[in-house]
């Protein structure tokens, strides 16, 4: 979990939409209908109606109409009269307009039984008159049974709907709210959840050759009828009329495109009905590069994604172009232009900025290169420049990059940030005092490096990434509880195989609760689940009777954080019963200054615990320190922050586990922890002199472990990108804990996990690797190197998915040795993942030159000595992460900047001869 300084950096980090349409994945599920949910706020997106079938309009009275996003003041989806909003401060939010009623419309997948649960809440309690609030299914109102739900002004816990009715295939459920009298202070929460609880339609047709959201040169979409059904499909361009489509059809001419294939099968005479609809674009191909000056036309805004705006300090603007004046993009002010003298060249206004914007149409980690100089070098006093990703500046890191009058060389920026559809990366140029002479190249590209592809195995929620993880095991089912990047509210998927992840609701009875992540570590007392969240001077509690409706505990649950020593509070509670003592425990992150809090200077933290007195949940004792990080003289950026923390017993002994913070690019960092003596109660060991001890590299963030009833499991998560802070990503895959004869902790992959996801065998040893490097032998399928320098061998074909597994034996004199990833498309060298028995290293890193220019994208220590002998090293890689094991006892984690959907693999040694046996490479399965 995070405090409050994450929270603010995240929100601010978060940015914000723009009102141009795009497309974005649609959730489609092949496991059957029963028991598929569909939240409100986890499909909404700045840029995409439909998504999970989620659709934004408002009713005048006579129609419905769908809304456009609006990006220059409310940044939420607006309809056809003032205030009719949707997602206005929050995705879970409505507001009715002046003259229309707001309507948040579900479009039914299939035919079937479904559930409607939400609530109606005031959000804004400071005045007006209320609103009013119905659901309709199509045209007939089905709540409440007449009129209007009537929602009071300072209604703050709201009204709960729960119905169940009969749906068929492309019916509106709309959740229709109305102004009552005026709309003074009628902001609203309603975030409500269709869930089918019984079906009979067959699943979703599977199509193949489109993906939703897509770009296509051309396309063939295609798909077949399992036993029993049959298909249809129609195909709408560019917003007209849909026409009948046959699977395997091409389609050449550039437009958007709406594909909806219905699958159909009769039971008990009825026909029965579900459908798949994909969005999907001609015209711009599969393109990974987007260069300004190549996609600049002088008639029309949007041309390969760029567009043309200005910046008045409080709204941006579309340009217009001026074919008579200057011949180019003209905005608000006099000599606010794009493409005056070349497509390269911007010049900024007399009282507006000059912004070229690129609008991401996939998503993927993107490059942004290019550089700024000066055109014009006769004179005046040069020009600003900056970037942003919505809202949020990306480069420079703060205030404006200068450019003096007669700098024709110029700044080169370089950033990697991740987008989704219908981001928006603006490039802002601004006068700086005169416009004199201001004339400016500045000939961006966006060249997309990854964007996870074929990423099936490494779960992600179809609307969102996966923030920190809270595992919880019952009866065979895995509940993990996580929180939502940017809202941080609570979420659930469960599992029973760690392949499979099922989206399960959380819903919320009786009053608030104190912050958005209610529900988090949970254990059970009796028959009653408990959690617990930070909450400044105390932590909180909530309750659940079935692990998904939750409830604010009783005040006298309250843990009291212990002001004296630690006057900035504390966080991240992690609360567990220690049978050993007969009480509970609870460790905590506990700050006695938090700088980034406005209280002291500095970052002095510790993990702390504390203990209930006796086995009552309602009475305890004090915080004391377990480990502290005084980070004496350290700036608070670079301080070490414990965060999620952990206590666990294996075995004899106690172990305490948490993240360190600030010392990574991805800021959370990998677990990191310390033994406990054997036979030692917690609270009489001398943690302070433990001797701190990595668990997995820098890119399995926030771990958290549980156990399955017989054995240690550890989960976390991957972040999204390859570099920079970007908070949350896909789950890794599970790793067994075990403890090793020194006490220190062995990492494993999860022995069923690991037979479920082999596939079939892509390579099996018996063709012989291209020797490309130094000396090789190939002998009863043992492929050696030997020398003195460096040995490459390129194994036969070409690989997307896959799962490589083989022994490596160095020489005495090999430094490292083991495998080159991609090095034909990536670079000169490619991705090396390495034993580095030298540095004792287990490591993932690219070298893009081949001289050495190393980028270290994970690693992790070894003991001295491990990687001598024969060593077991499997790598599995699917689209941008790759997941390494060694010898059942090491494992790492690490993100890529590029997707791996076909590359090639390499056996490499490095000052030394290796002999790598019994090399085999497996396909994933799905």
């Amino acid at each position: 979990m995070f405090g409050y300084r994450k929270a603010i950096k995240l929100l601010l980090a978060a940015g914000l939409g723009f009102s141009l349409v795009s497309f974005a994945p649609e959730r489609v599920s092949a496991s059957g209908w029963t028991s598929q949910s569909f939240t409100a706020s986890e499909a909404f997106r700045t840029g995409a109606q439909g998504v999970d079938g989620w659709i934004y309009e408002d009713w005048n009275g006579s129609d419905y109409a769908p809304m456009a996003y609006e990006d220059s003041s409310f940044h939420a989806w607006q309809g056809r009269s003032g205030y009719s909003l949707i997602g206005w401060n929050s995705p879970d939010t409505l507001h009715p307009g002046t003259a229309t009623d707001t309507a948040l419309t579900f479009e039914a997948p299939a035919d079937g039984q479904v559930s409607i649960t939400g609530n109606v809440r005031k959000r804004d309690l400071n005045g007006g008159d209320g609103v009013q609030a119905r659901i309709l299914k199509n045209g007939t109102q089905i709540w409440p049974a007449s009129g209007w739900q009537s929602i009071a002004y300072n209604d703050g816990v709201g009204v709960n709907h729960s119905l169940s009715v009969q749906v068929t295939r492309g019916d509106r459920l709309r959740f229709v709210l109305n102004r009552n009298g005026n709309i003074n202070n009628d902001s609203t929460y309603w975030d409500p959840t269709v869930a089918y609880s019984s079906s009979d339609a067959p699943d979703r047709p599977e199509v193949t050759g489109v993906a939703d959201g897509g770009a296509y040169a051309s396309a063939a979409p295609s798909w077949t009828d399992p036993s029993g059904t049959t298909s249809y499909a129609t195909l709408a361009k560019d917003g007209g009329a849909p026409a009948a489509f046959s699977s395997g059809s091409s389609i050449t001419a550039s437009g958007r495109y709406v594909l909806e294939v219905v699958a159909e099968r009769t039971v008990s005479g009825n026909i029965l009905s579900s459908s798949a609809k994909i969005r999907f674009s001609i015209g711009t191909g599969l393109k990974s590069r987007f260069v300004a000056s190549e996609g600049y036309s002088s008639s029309t805004q949007g041309t390969d994604h760029w567009f043309y705006r200005d910046w008045d300090g409080s709204t941006y603007a579309p340009m217009t172009y001026d074919s008579s004046g200057f011949h180019a993009w003209l905005g608000r002010s006099s000599y606010a232009l794009i493409g005056w003298n070349g497509a390269d060249t911007v010049h900024p206004g007399t009282s507006t900025d000059t912004v070229r914007a690129f609008v991401s149409p996939m998503e993927g980690t993107v490059n942004i290169t290019g550089a700024v100089r000066k055109r014009d070098l006769s004179g005046g006093d040069g020009v600003q420049a900056r970037i942003l990703k919505n809202g949020t500046q990306i480069w420079p890191a703060s205030g404006w990059q200068n450019i003096s009058y007669n700098d024709g060389v110029g700044v080169n920026h370089g950033v990697l940030t991740y987008v989704k559809p219908g981001d928006e990366i603006r490039f802002v140029l601004n006068r700086k005092s005169s416009i004199d002479n201001d004339s400016t190249y500045w000939d961006p590209q966006i060249d997309y490096q990854s964007g996870g592809p074929g990423i099936k195995l490494h779960y992600k929620h179809p609307s969102h990434y996966i923030g920190d993880v809270h595992p919880y095991w019952e009866n065979g089912t895995l509940y993990l509880y996580y929180l939502k990047p940017g809202t941080f509210e609570p979420a659930l998927v469960t599992t029973t195989d760690y392949k499979s992840w099922q989206p399960v609701a959380l819903t919320r009875s009786g009053s608030a609760p104190y912050q958005n992540y209610y529900a988090l570590g949970v254990f059970k007392d009796g028959s009653v689940y408990r959690s617990y969240y930070g909450n400044g001077s105390e932590m909180k509690g909530s309750e659940s009777l079935d692990l998904t409706e939750w409830s604010n505990a009783s005040s006298s649950y309250d843990i009291a954080n212990s002001m004296t020593p630690y006057t900035a509070g504390a966080r991240d509670p992690y609360v567990f019963w220690d049978a050993d003592a007969g009480v509970y425990r609870m460790v905590s992150s506990a700050y006695r200054s938090n700088q980034d809090w406005g209280i002291g200077s500095g970052m002095d933290v510790s993990i702390a615990l504390t203990s209930s007195v006796g086995s009552s949940l309602t009475s305890w004792g004090a915080q004391t320190d377990l480990i502290r990080f005084p980070n004496t003289g350290i700036p608070v950026g670079s301080a070490q922050e414990p965060e999620v923390a952990q206590l666990f017993k294996l075995g004899n002994r106690w172990y305490l586990m948490a993240s360190i913070a600030r010392q990574t690019a991805h800021w959370v960092g990998g677990p990191t922890y310390w033994i406990g003596d054997p036979n030692t109660a917690i609270d009489a060991d001398n943690w302070a002199s433990k001797t701190a001890h990595s668990l997995e590299g820098e890119d399995l963030a926030a771990a958290q472990v549980f156990h399955d009833g017989a054995k240690w499991i550890m989960l976390g998560w991957i972040p999204q990108q390859a570099t920079g802070n970007a908070w949350g990503g896909h789950i890794g895959f599970p790793r067994e804990l075990y403890a090793l004869p020194s006490g220190k902790l062995g990492v494993k992959l999860e022995a069923t996990f690991s037979s479920a996801i082999r596939g079939g065998e892509l390579y099996g040893g018996v063709s012989s690797p291209s020797a490309e490097m130094g000396s090789w032998s190939f002998v009863s399928g043992a492929f050696s190197s030997s020398g003195t320098g460096f040995s490459i061998a390129k194994l036969p074909g070409d690989y997307g998915r896959f799962d490589v597994e083989m022994t490596v034996s160095m020489s005495s004199s090999a430094d490292r040795a083991g495998l080159l990833i991609d090095k034909g498309a990536t670079s000169p060298y490619g991705f090396e993942i390495s034993l580095d028995k030298a540095n004792s290293l287990i490591r993932v890193r690219r070298d893009t030159t081949g001289t050495g220019n190393w980028t270290d994208f994970s690693h992790i220590p070894v003991e001295a000595g491990d990687l001598d002998g024969t060593n077991t090293l499997r790598l599995i890689s699917e689209g941008d992460i790759l997941e390494v094991f060694v010898n059942d006892k090491y494992a790492l984690a690490a993100r890529i900047p590029k997707s791996l959907d076909s590359s090639d693999i390499r056996l490499f040694s490095s000052g030394g001869g290796a002999t790598f046996g019994n090399v085999k490479v497996y396909g994933l399965s799905q």
